[in-house]
């Protein structure tokens, strides 16, 4: 089996190519990947975000291109802001044993709220929208074909 590190080489030599590869691969992983990969409560997803974000990030200050605008946005900094401060009192509690299980939990829920963002960001022509949605359509059939079996 492939390390996590290699596939994500080359989901991030993909991701340079086109933005959309990224979003693909995001779909492709959320829907197959075990619950578990290398650590405990760590999904192959958690792996590819970093290389995407990267790449997103780098060509965005490449291009000069602003943000995109939108009014979920800042609820969803509000959400976060609330966050955070809840991982910081809970570590300053006790109810967080240690302050690298803290920012892995505010991690992982600021994950998911990434990936809106980078959906909301890439996906832009009707082709866009095709591709990713016949990627999770192609996914779910995977799993529903191995979930019968």
């Amino acid at each position: 089996m492939f390390s996590p590190k290699y596939v994500c080489f080359i989901f991030f030599l993909l991701v340079l190519k086109d933005d959309i590869y990224g979003l693909v691969g995001i779909v492709f992983a959320i829907g197959m990947s075990p619950d578990s990969v290398g650590m405990n409560n760590v999904r192959f997803e958690d792996y590819l975000m970093p290389p995407i974000m990267l790449v997103w990030l780098l060509k965005k200050k490449a291009k000069g291109d602003v943000f995109s605008k939108s009014e979920v946005f800042t609820n969803v900094r509000i959400y976060m802001g609330i966050a955070l401060f809840a991982t910081i009192k809970g570590y300053l509690v006790g109810s967080i044993w240690t302050v690298s299980l803290a920012v892995a939990f505010y991690f992982k829920y600021l994950e998911y709220f990434l990936m809106m963002y980078l959906v909301f960001d890439i996906v832009r022509k009707k082709e866009d929208f095709l591709i990713v949605l016949l990627s999770a359509l192609f996914t779910c059939s995977i799993v529903a074909f191995i979930s019968y079996e």
